[in-house]
């Protein structure tokens, strides 16, 4: 274009023409300038900020708990870094964002081991209580007595073995939305604005975004750096960590749900369940709020179990009584310390006493 405008400055009837065809391109390329002078300093910030999240990484000891993503984070930031030296901004800022991106994934699985063993510390404390809940005594028409069959839940762990903080799978980067401002077209003819020649309709102060409902369009200013954060949030984001499904609080009814299905051992084992399935996945908050209502359910099967009773018969002893019903004789303790009140000496029950029977 310079050089046909060249031309036509050598031709007095086609002064004007190249007049206006100068002017088309000096607008051009300040307009080019300007976007380039934009999209290097945008750059220079996502570099900063890329090699800041790194730093901060590595200062937690995120090499220790996720070395695969910090390696990542590390290769794909030199890869930005180089590509923004050799003018290749679109594949700088995707190289940069992505090494944003591990780099927090590192960090946030760093920083989440100390809630790993809270996490951990309830569900054995849930386990241990429904399985000390599942152990009750009944009683048939007959009056027999027996013990419920335990509830244990290693067998569900043996299936579903807990996962080291360390093992768990970072999800793969998705790309992120660009930032960059657009190229003007060379196109060298009359134009409107100068907002009509950068192209998208945008200024170096306005952005367009979406305001999530999907109706007009609104403008807001923002800074370069609220820019890249924005993006960030977009691209690493609790729920990309730890994602929660619309049922997370399904079967969290407290006692209402209870009434629904009155096996409230039956929900507790559920819950318990459904607990460590979210701690592998990482969802540690949802696993807590499983694991605490198990307990709850647990506690409630326990106290709304009927109390059972033995009768003393001639000739009977704790220990003989502890032998019919718990299939060990050496529980005769827990018999003598649930009746203190009416037993004085363990060696000396009478007939006709009524004991409570504890569950083991």
């Amino acid at each position: 274009e310079i050089d046909k405008t060249l031309v036509l400055l050598e031709d007095p009837d086609h002064f004007a023409e190249a007049q206006k065809a100068y002017s088309d391109i000096l607008d051009y390329i300040k307009a080019l300038e300007k976007v380039i002078d934009e999209n290097t300093r945008y750059l220079q910030q996502l570099v900063r900020m890329a090699e800041e999240d790194l730093n901060e990484a590595e200062l937690a000891d995120a090499y220790v708990f996720d070395e695969s993503s910090m390696e990542t984070a590390n290769v794909l930031y030199f890869k930005g870094y180089t590509d923004f030296q050799d003018f290749l901004f679109e594949d700088s800022e995707q190289a940069l964002l992505e090494s944003r991106y591990y780099a927090a994934m590192a960090l946030a699985k760093t920083r989440s081991t100390g809630n790993y063993e809270a996490t951990d510390a309830l569900l054995y404390k849930a386990k241990e209580i429904i399985e000390y809940s599942s152990v009750i005594i009944v009683s048939d028409e007959n009056n027999k007595i027996t013990v419920t069959e335990p509830w244990s839940g290693d067998a569900f762990l043996a299936e579903n073995p807990l996962v080291s903080p360390s093992e768990i799978e970072v999800k793969p980067f998705e790309g992120g939305k660009s930032w960059l401002k657009a190229y003007p077209d060379p196109v060298f003819a009359p134009q409107g604005s100068e907002d009509d020649v950068i192209g998208d309709d945008m200024t170096s102060e306005e952005i367009i975004i979406e305001d999530g409902t999907g109706d007009d369009m609104m403008t807001e200013d923002v800074t370069m750096e609220d820019e890249t954060d924005d993006m960030m949030a977009e691209e690493s984001t609790s729920d990309d960590l730890i994602p929660v499904p619309d049922d997370a609080t399904a079967g969290f009814g407290g006692m209402e749900e209870a009434e629904e299905s009155p096996d409230y051992l039956v929900q507790a084992i559920e819950l318990w369940e459904k607990g460590v399935l979210a701690r592998n996945k990482g969802e540690l908050d949802l696993a807590d709020e499983y694991f605490r209502q198990a307990i709850v359910f647990a506690e409630t099967y326990r106290s709304e179990a009927d109390p059972v009773y033995y009768k003393v018969l001639k000739n009977d002893c704790l220990w003989f009584i502890a032998k019919e019903i718990y299939g060990r004789p050496f529980y005769w303790p827990l018999i003598y310390k649930n009746n203190a009140d009416i037993i004085e000496n363990p060696s000396l029950i009478y007939p006709g006493q009524e004991l409570l029977i504890p569950a083991p």
